[in-house]
């Protein structure tokens, strides 16, 4: 989780994919787990959703 909150610090709003691709997982478990992040927010609909820190968080 904190690996995913640096590379949104760093990279700004960011698809599933690559925040995956980061990580080296997969998408569905990346999904997994930024769901259950507080600390971040989705933004758009199913295809083009991107995550980002929400705004407290920056």
């Amino acid at each position: 989780m904190v690996k995913i909150e640096n590379y949104l610090k760093e990279n700004g709003e960011s698809k599933t994919n690559d925040i995956a691709e980061y990580l080296n997982l997969s998408s569905a478990r990346t999904r997994k787990i930024l769901s259950e992040m507080k600390t971040i927010e989705a933004i758009g609909t199913n295809t083009n959703r991107k995550y980002r820190l929400k705004d407290n968080q920056k």
